[in-house]
């Protein structure tokens, strides 16, 4: 009966694998500790600055209008008691009253704050606006005015009779246009027209601080995300690209290609006969063909 020679011990470990294929080895997750808790961030939004060149034009224009708005007002009141038709210089008092009390306002919130920063630029824009666009209506009125009064014009303001040793009308107690006062009224007109350039200039001033000012508001904040408190990653992980995989065999342990030389399980070369004599060698014709090479590969499971 043939026998086998001594069969190889199995190794301790089938298959060499990828020393971090395994990633680290399994913690649980109160090893990681409590998670802090994050305090919410604060999202500080810087106002935009103000060039000093802005801040001195601004206050020199608020401080013009209100000399311009007090010369307009006491203008207006000079005409009081005249007749009807320079009744109209009234119109001009309301728009500057309006200009000198805002400019004022202005210079008294900016004395307060240190010259910091002064009322809501939104709110310049509103008024800005209605003192421009008043001012340019009574502007326009006292222009219209002093255009279609002829100067030097006394029929206009004359009384007239007719006289029959010329057969003709004739004028008498005539007076100049605006009782003697044109040139106050060309005064009130030049800086009825002042005070809207003024604002005017103020308006756009206002409206591209307030375009700043809302620009800045809907810029782009990010917050950095501190992440999920996970632990450390575990399982398979995929190789990354490029890199060089080199198996060291462990002392003691083969590795799973082998040199197809030397095979794994080593076929007997002798046998006893049944008659119990010397034992008899196979010859080289009679030995078992050599087994195909494998090569095998270990891919770890997911299931278990």
């Amino acid at each position: 009966m043939a026998t086998a020679g001594p069969q190889p011990q199995a190794p301790a470990q089938a298959y060499a694998q990828f020393p971090g294929a395994y990633g680290q080895p399994f913690q649980t997750y109160s090893q990681y500790g409590a998670p802090q808790p994050q305090g919410a961030q604060q999202i500080i939004r810087t106002e935009p600055t103000e060039t000093k060149g802005w801040k001195i034009t601004r206050s020199a224009l608020h401080g013009a209008g209100i000399v311009v708005a007090i010369l307009c007002i006491a203008l207006s009141f000079s005409f009081k008691g005249t007749n009807t038709e320079v009744f109209t210089a009234w119109y001009s008092s309301p728009a500057a009253f309006i200009a000198f009390v805002w400019s004022l306002s202005e210079l008294i919130v900016r004395a307060v704050r240190k010259q910091k920063a002064g009322i809501h630029p939104g709110a310049h824009v509103g008024m800005c606006l209605l003192i421009w666009l008043a001012a340019s209506f009574v502007a326009g009125v006292h222009s219209t005015f002093a255009a279609i009064s002829h100067y030097g014009d006394r029929s206009s303001n004359c009384d007239y009779r007719y006289d029959s040793s010329i057969q003709d009308y004739t004028y008498y107690n005539c007076t100049l246009p605006f009782n003697g006062r044109f040139g106050q009224w060309i005064a009130l007109t030049v800086f009825s027209w002042l005070l809207w350039l003024i604002y005017f200039i103020l308006f756009i001033g206002s409206c591209i601080d307030t375009h700043r000012r809302n620009q800045a508001k809907r810029q782009r904040v990010v917050i950095v995300n501190p992440g999920s408190f996970w632990g450390a990653g575990q399982g398979w992980q995929q190789l990354p690209q490029g890199a060089q995989v080199v198996q060291t065999a462990a002392p003691g342990i083969p590795l799973q290609n082998r040199d197809s030389a030397q095979p794994q399980n080593p076929m007997p070369t002798e046998f006893y006969s049944e008659k119990g004599k010397e034992p008899q060698r196979l010859s080289p014709t009679h030995q078992p063909a050599a087994p195909p090479q494998i090569t095998e590969y270990y891919t770890p499971s997911a299931s278990k």
